[in-house]
């Protein structure tokens, strides 16, 4: 065949092959330069609140459309022949090699380097004049968005054949959508041109693991205008009160470092930075050193600087306090809009500038000696000049099945939501961001490239586009909270698993000798943190310091010859055991045992680890050691999915549900089925399941059975198991409080419900200190004080996520599931960024930012089943404005009533409509049979009847009701109570249930209980 390689050469075939693959490289050459320009007419916005100008929508003719379809894969005009056209298909099943277009708009291909007659009409109307379809870019046109969308992300990924069968439709419907591959060549063009690229290294166990870079994940998510304006970059300061997102945390406001917190804030037009001289309008100078808002205010915590000469120089001294607290008396609160004149430009009265005064130095003074910093904020120079947005996020970490099926394929996940967001924005698919996964890599591996990531981000910051301000901002983050279950919770704090341990508490000191103690009175005592008299004490916080040193401590101990039982042995006394620096020690002893059967592969290993402990031993330990001011004993807040749903009430119902024999559970669904959902904002329920299946229920089932267990299982329990039961059915309303009016008096009740719970638990039997997460429900309020209510470290969000990740891995290729899935997610990622109207820098014109084509946007905005499919509840994002509202759905004849007298006096003249509910907010509505509070002491609670509004409100989203009729509980008739928009006609008084809601608006079960009784 050699022999023959220059006849087939010099054959005029092959010649114009080679001449048809030259013109066909330097297409594509021109055309992605024609991307990175970008389309020539694009039309800008300033502000973020005005809509795009409107483009002229081009209508191509008949003729242009028939020639468009009939052209498509019927040349490879865009395949890339420097790498075989298969490689692309290794990052997702059902691949095709077949070629087509490449989803760019016209301009992107040049006609005059293409041969054939298509291109030179291609940019042409009917009259023969250059069309530039701009409304659609980057997208050639409609149809390659379109079939963006049908090829699906997250819940909604389908096949290639799927796929295929879809194009048919619409080819036969004279609609033609690009090839599967060309739209995947597209999306790879498109990650490129936003810069989402999945990032690829090797751990420090050689493994190998790719993630997407937290940076450019933060970055399109201040460039997105439908994040950005939900954003908060300051803390809050509340007082207490009004507690419902994580910007009024307590660490956020008052425990980040010096250099982790918000570091300035722009007013005027002028930049103030953190720990630099201020002068305020008054000409007074102080020294900020906290930022925070304050009722939509902004507001400075500032030292009032010591200022001293110096007798050898005669420079001016400025001393402030080193580190004072936030709550330290030698600070004060001055609002922002009264500072003046910012440091760099400050002067003296002889003309001067104060830095060459002062000599640029800030005296930092400690109980033991003074620091001298510059007083020059590092920040200013790493900000040159742009405004600094902080951005905490919560990490979060999960081990979920790749599969559908039944079978285990474990995948290690990381997610995170940004901090700065409200809970109803968070709880959205929409907001939780994907950063890395595998099923080969640990945890602490996989964690190491988003250590590094963040690290940059603290120290560092990365240029970002705010679409609110227009302009490039400087974006730092830092890890405010890790949410996981239990066993994640040990991987990440370096602690062991709490469950036969003798140290089973990553937060606290208890801890034991011997797993024999734990029989013993004094471990009882220990465990539910009371003395011997019966008074209520604290135990010690867990160092998490001390954690680092004794993990480095091993490792230094392992160094030695014959070490393996005592580090074992130390590791188990100390209740701490590193994962990734374990992982390390059975290798290292396996290959000792070896001797001088190691392999080379075994002598390699040995030889990079040694390497590595000399050069950055810090990767051989847990990567979260690193991140400052992340404390792994307080910062992994107690989760009440997995310590109080699935942790305390799974074993309490289990303890009852499994002494039940077989013919009481007869009985006991009997009672499902006899309770009455209705005002509990819980589904409907199954009662042959929740009677016979009680060992497969989840979070939401055990839910119901808070709420139902006093109807439907206090037949069956001992008055001891009532007394526990009732005090659980008081302590489930305030955890799950979405929001605090008091902290200070809701912490207070929490400590004493949790401990009123305990102490009946106990009583009954002892042994369920063997289960730690009744211990753990001890730390919940030091974790709901630290960072607010339980619900904003709920971790349901990110389970539900598990399921977009399954998704993802079984439309992966199998071969490298970590990779696959990355691009999965990288490709929506884009796609959800072009679609909301998100900016991203233009490729060949750095400081030069851009966005999608109007029309990309408007599909977005004007089509809600668009928005669902990507998790987005634009309703949600906005509150409850849209509440309440009508349901005007038909009520059953059997329902209808007469309008109440009281209403025909109250508002004579007035028609009146009966409705079948209102909806009062997303989770809760009044309907006949809900139960309602009603807040004045005259009034009992009542059933609603029929619901009545008033014939000028009908038609709106919004209802305005003016009052409603109840019956008095003195003398049994009808009284109408004006200022509120409902009109009601109570069912009989005998149908009351007095009391039936917690004073904080939240029903208490045990009430509702004696009530009924």
């Amino acid at each position: 065949m050699a022999k023959n390689l220059h006849v087939h050469e010099s054959l005029p075939f092959h010649i114009d092959q080679v001449r048809r693959q030259a013109d066909i490289a330097r297409a594509e050459v021109a055309a992605l330069d024609e991307l990175s320009r970008g389309p020539p007419d694009l039309q800008w916005t300033s502000a973020l609140n005005d809509p795009p100008q409107q483009c002229p929508t081009s209508e191509a003719g008949s003729p242009e459309l028939r020639r468009d379809l009939d052209f498509i894969d019927q040349d490879k005009c865009f395949s890339d022949r420097s790498e075989p056209v298969g490689v692309e298909s290794s990052q997702s099943s059902g691949s095709s090699d077949t070629d087509g277009w490449d989803g760019l708009i016209p301009d992107d291909c040049p006609t005059q380097d293409i041969p054939g007659p298509f291109f030179e009409d291609e940019h042409r109307d009917s009259q023969g004049q250059n069309t530039k379809n701009t409304e659609w870019w980057p997208f050639r046109a409609k149809e390659y968005l379109i079939s963006s969308l049908i090829v699906g992300h997250t819940r909604t990924i389908i096949s290639r054949v799927m796929y295929s069968h879809v194009r048919l439709m619409f080819t036969l419907c004279g609609t033609a959508l690009p090839d599967w591959t060309t739209i995947r060549r597209g999306k790879t063009k498109l990650r490129k041109m936003i810069g989402m690229d999945v990032i690829g290294r090797r751990s420090v166990l050689n493994s190998p693991v790719y993630f997407l870079s937290l940076q450019k994940t933060l970055a399109l998510e201040i460039a997105n205008p439908l994040v950005e304006p939900h954003l908060r970059y300051y803390p809050e300061l509340t007082e207490g009160s009004s507690v419902s997102r994580l910007s009024q945390s307590r660490k956020w406001l008052k425990e980040l470092g010096t250099n982790t917190r918000a570091q300035m804030v722009r007013h005027g037009g002028r930049d103030f930075y953190l720990h630099e001289l201020v002068e305020l309008k008054s000409g007074l100078i102080v020294i900020p050193v906290f930022f925070f808002e304050s009722n939509g205010c902004m507001y400075a915590r500032c030292h009032t600087p010591e200022i001293e000469t110096s007798f050898e120089t005669g420079e001016l001294i400025f001393m402030i306090p080193k580190d004072a607290p936030f709550d330290s008396p030698n600070l004060n609160s001055l609002r922002v809009d009264e500072f003046a004149i910012e440091y760099p430009a400050m002067t003296v009265a002889n003309g001067g500038l104060m830095s060459d005064l002062c000599g640029n130095r800030l005296y930092d003074v400690g109980p033991n000696r003074e620091v001298i910093r510059p007083m020059f904020n590092p920040w200013w120079l790493k900000a040159a000049g742009r405004v600094i947005r902080h951005i905490p996020i919560c990490l979060y970490a999960d081990d979920t099945s790749g599969n559908s099926s039944k079978k285990w394929n474990k995948h290690i996940s990381y997610y995170f939501t940004l901090a700065g967001l409200p809970p109803n924005l968070t709880n959205q698919h929409y907001n939780c961001h994907f950063l890395t996964t595998s099923n080969s890599a640990g945890p602490m591996e996989l964690a190491e490239g988003i250590v590094d990531d963040l690290m940059k981000l603290v120290e560092e910051g990365c240029v970002a586009y705010d679409c609110g301000l227009s302009e490039e901002v400087l974006v730092t983050s830092g890890l405010l909270c890790f949410l996981a279950d239990t066993p994640m919770h040990a991987e990440i704090t370096s602690t062991v698993m709490p469950g036969n341990s003798r140290n089973p508490c990553r937060t606290c000191d208890l801890s034991v000798g011997s797993v024999a103690m734990k029989k013993t009175m004094a471990y009882l005592q220990f465990f539910l943190q009371i003395s011997a008299d019966g008074c209520w004490i604290r135990n010690g916080f867990r160092s998490w310091l001390g954690i680092i040193a004794n993990c480095y401590l091993l490792w230094d101990m392992s160094k030695e010859a014959r070490t393996k039982t005592r580090v074992a042995q130390l590791g188990g006394d100390l209740g701490i055991k590193d994962s990734v620096n374990n992982e390390i020690l059975l290798f290292k002893y396996s290959i000792q045992a070896k001797g001088a059967g190691a392999t080379a592969a075994n002598h390699a290993f040995t030889k990079r680890i040694a390497d590595t402990d000399r050069s950055n031993p810090e990767r051989l330990f847990n990567p979260f050691f690193r991140v400052p001011d992340f404390d792994g004993c307080r910062d992994t807040p107690v989760e009440v999915l997995h310590v109080f749903l699935l942790g305390v009430v799974k074993y309490m119902v289990r303890d009852v549900m499994g002494r039940a024999k077989p013919a009481q559970l007869g009985v006991i669904e009997g009672w499902y089925r006899a309770f009455v959902t209705t005002s509990l904002n819980i589904p409907s329920l199954s009662p042959y399941y929740m009677a016979r299946h009680s060992t497969n229920f989840v979070g939401k089932e055990f839910k119901i059975v808070l709420q139902s267990a006093p109807f439907v299982l206090f037949t069956f329990m001992t008055a001891e198991e009532r007394r526990a039961w009732s005090a659980l059915c008081e302590l489930a309303p305030l955890v799950f409080q979405t929001r605090i009016d008091d902290m200070d008096s809701y912490v207070s009740d929490l400590r004493y419900h949790i401990q009123k719970f305990l102490y009946h638990t106990i009583k009954i039997t002892a042994q369920w200190v063997n289960k730690p997460k009744f211990h753990m429900l001890l730390h919940l309020p030091d974790s709901i004080e630290r960072f607010g209510p339980a619900s904003l470290f709920a971790t349901e969000k990110f389970e539900s996520y598990n399921g977009v990740l399954r998704n993802a891995s079984i439309h992966s290729n199998r071969q490298s599931p970590g990779k696959d899935i990355a691009i999965t997610f990288a490709n929506y990622k884009v796609l959800r960024h072009l679609i909301c109207g998100g900016h991203f820098q233009h490729p060949k014109e750095p400081g030069k930012y851009v966005a999608a084509g109007a029309e990309v946007s408007h599909l977005f905005g004007d089509n809600p089943l668009i928005q669902k499919s990507m998790d987005y509840n634009g309703r949600a994002a906005h509150g409850d404005s849209d509440f309440p509202n009508p349901i005007n759905v038909r009520s059953p004849p059997g329902d209808k009533a007469r309008v109440p007298p009281p209403l025909k006096l109250h508002l004579p003249g007035r028609e009146f409509f009966q409705l079948h509910a209102i909806q009062l907010n997303a989770h809760r509505r009044l309907q006949k049979g809900a139960f309602f509070w009603y807040d004045q002491p005259r009034w009992v609670n009542q059933v609603w009847s029929d619901v009545w509004i008033t014939c000028g409100s009908r038609g709106g989203n919004h209802t305005s009701p003016t009052g409603f009729v109840t019956p008095s509980m003195r003398g049994g008739g009808w009284t109408l109570s004006t200022g509120c928009e409902r009109f009601v006609k109570p069912a009989s008084p005998s149908l009351s249930i007095s009391r039936m809601w917690y004073q904080r608006s939240t029903y208490s079960i045990t009430a509702m209980r004696q009530a009924a009784m």
